[in-house]
Parts: C-alpha cells; structure tokens; sequence
C-alpha cells in the first residue's frame, strides 16, 4: 500500500549550509521517514511475539522489539510530534 501519492522534493538556497539527506526508496512505497519507520515497526511485530505482561513485542529471539521502552526512546529522541504523526499514519492505514 502506498502510504504518500506522490514525492515532493524540498527546494534548498544553495547558499544556506543546511543538508537534507535523500534516501534511495527502498521500494515504491518507501518515500518518507515516517513511511520507513512505520514499516520497519510493523516487520518487526510480525515477526516476534506479544507478552500482555510487559506489554512488549519480542522477536524470536527474545530481545524486545516494540514497546514503552520505544515509545519513550522515539519521544525523547525525536519529540512528541513524531509519535502524532505516527498515530496519524496508522489510523490512516486502518482507514485505507
């Protein structure tokens, strides 16, 4: 499923020192950071298992995948409006 109908490239003064980087799509769906980081959460619990206890996802091997320690990591690291838009993101694949 695609997640953003099409790319819309930044327009960047060569005179300012800001860099943006531009990641090569790792397929058609991939265009945003938020697309890749919802996929990669999403491969991630398909391939583990769900302890209601913790309520964390593992992988097979044990190691924790997805939970409040991630939550907790994505919001210091990338502040809370990064969990808004994944919010976002997921209703708009439950709807879709």
């Amino acid at each position: 499923m695609r997640l953003v109908s099409k790319r819309i490239q930044a327009n960047i003064d060569s005179n300012e020192n800001e860099n943006v980087p531009d990641y090569e799509p790792l397929d058609e769906n991939d265009a945003t950071f938020m697309g890749r980081l919802l996929r990669q959460i999403l491969t991630s619990m398909n391939k583990g298992y769900y302890l209601d206890s913790t309520s964390t996802w593992y992988d097979q091997n044990g190691n924790q995948t997805w939970g409040l320690r991630f939550i907790n990591f994505l919001q210091d690291t990338l502040d809370t409006v990064i969990l808004q838009g994944l919010d976002k993101l997921i209703v708009y694949n439950i709807v879709n």
